[in-house]
């Protein structure tokens, strides 16, 4: 048996809820397709074999240990077969926040977490470990621990359940629309859905600024949905916080109705979603916020609150619209998303 860590995002993202809710081990990138003589030539040519060649060295019955930081151990698994093979290849995991992580392993999680003082980890994605401090304290804590339920099974996204622009114009119309206001937002989405390709592929040493894809890309957006100049605001301050955006009720801009964080494109969200909840949990002004998202441009994250617990309620990447994103069953796609990022009406 060998341990290994996985770290389980960076400092802007974190997998871990992917991980344990599939019962997986993944890594990316998985596009070229599953490994293979033909596609491991296509990953050394892109520079990227050595990111994910470790998947296709773990055995069944080897534990894995998933890392935050250096520090911080969030879970330990064991290896286990799946569909009789170590190594498994799934486009359930193609859309991961926008990365793709089809490589995997399944693993039954046991949640074994500690933190020490001093970095016990490396900064390598993923690798074998050899720290004899750590595997000793994993060793200690096992039997104490039961396994954890999966929550999802691994799914093929459904061809069905790609998204058109077609579909968008239908879904708006359908939902009361004029038709040549859908018409208008569906072009919009197009439009902005073309520049956000250029900013990141046209400009790969500098990166659109959080004040570009603001104006450009989110703001559009918003007013082909029906959001007009008197119900948002833009770097609105409450005391000594400035926000991005702030969609109101009502003109009178008395009434935060949802708050929108713009992040530069393809940074994560996992820190930008606990600064909003900090935000709204410290200003007087936002304490009544039942809705926020965070967006790069290109993939938006809707949270809502229910009770005092923040959810995720829909997820849209408009490199890959979707109806339901495999990775994400819990959450609406682009279709649902759309729908509720309608302007608010009494």
């Amino acid at each position: 048996m060998k341990y290994w860590q996985l770290a389980s995002g960076d400092q802007t993202r974190d997998y871990s809820e992917v991980f344990l809710n599939f019962g997986i081990a993944s890594l990316g990138p998985g596009n070229p397709g599953p490994l293979s003589e033909k596609t491991i030539v296509i990953y050394k040519e892109k520079k990227e074999y050595d990111k994910i060649k470790w998947i296709q060295q773990v055995e069944e019955g080897d534990r894995i240990i998933l890392r935050s930081g250096q520090r911080i151990i969030q879970a330990v698994g064991e290896v286990v077969l799946y569909n009789n093979s170590v190594y498994n290849y799934s486009n359930c995991f193609n859309d991961v926040d926008g990365w793709d992580l089809q490589h995997f392993v399944k693993v039954k999680w046991k949640q074994i977490s500690k933190e020490y003082e001093h970095n016990k980890m490396t900064r390598t994605t993923m690798e074998g470990l050899h720290n004899k401090e750590v595997i000793q304290d994993v060793e200690m804590e096992w039997d104490r621990y039961g396994f954890i339920q999966d929550k999802y099974n691994i799914t093929e996204p459904d061809e069905e359940g790609k998204v058109e622009y077609y579909h968008i114009e239908e879904a708006l119309i359908n939902s009361g629309f004029r038709i040549q206001d859908a018409e208008n937002t569906t072009n919009t989405i197009n439009r902005v859905e073309k520049l956000a390709k250029w900013y990141r592929y046209n400009l790969p040493k500098i990166a659109a600024t959080e004040h570009e894809i603001r104006t450009f890309l989110v703001v559009p957006f918003l007013q082909a949905l029906g959001w007009s100049p008197q119900i948002i605001g833009i770097e609105t301050r409450y005391g000594n916080r400035k926000m991005d955006i702030v969609l109101f009720r009502k003109p009178d801009r008395v009434t935060p109705y949802i708050l929108i964080e713009t992040k530069r494109m393809y940074e994560g969200y996992a820190g930008a979603i606990n600064q909003i909840k900090r935000y709204i949990k410290e200003l007087h002004e936002l304490k009544n916020l039942t809705l926020f998202i965070v967006t790069d441009g290109l993939r938006f994250w809707l949270y809502n609150k229910t009770e005092e617990n923040w959810k995720a309620k829909a997820y849209m990447n408009f490199r890959n619209k979707r109806k339901k994103y495999s990775a994400y069953p819990y959450c609406e796609g682009v279709l649902g998303f759309i729908q509720l990022l309608k302007p608010y009406q009494e």
